[in-house]
């Protein structure tokens, strides 16, 4: 294992190491709609500053968007439900994402296969 970071990382990978993936474990709460945080984040990154592809933690929330031209997915969680979430009426989307990638030299993505592994109780 190796550390990236406490709250976000950029991988360059690909081809010509052109596509940048960003991991993020943002601050705050979950929203009453799945895709209002992701897309609260992504309308913050600049235009030279946005990544190829966006996977988000902290919320334990399964969701995946388009947005910006930024492949986004809320990445799951593996923990059940707290008694803080309970509390809060917030469910744990249990499970995550396998993904596989067709990306072009200039770090385009040209087509992304995402594969959900929900996780039963």
């Amino acid at each position: 294992m190796i550390f990236l970071g406490d709250e976000q990382a950029d991988l360059m990978v690909g081809p010509q190491q052109q596509t940048k993936i960003r991991i993020l474990h943002p601050g705050g709460g979950s929203a009453y709609a799945i895709s209002y945080r992701p897309q609260k984040i992504v309308e913050g990154f600049s235009g030279g500053d946005k990544p190829h592809i966006l996977h988000i933690g902290h919320y334990h929330k399964l969701g995946s968007f388009f947005i910006r031209n930024i492949h986004v997915q809320l990445a799951g969680t593996f923990e059940s439900q707290t008694p803080f979430m309970i509390r809060k009426g917030l469910a744990a989307h249990k499970g995550s994402y396998i993904n596989r990638a067709e990306l072009a030299e200039d770090g385009t993505v040209l087509n992304l296969e995402q594969q959900l592994v929900p996780f039963y109780e």
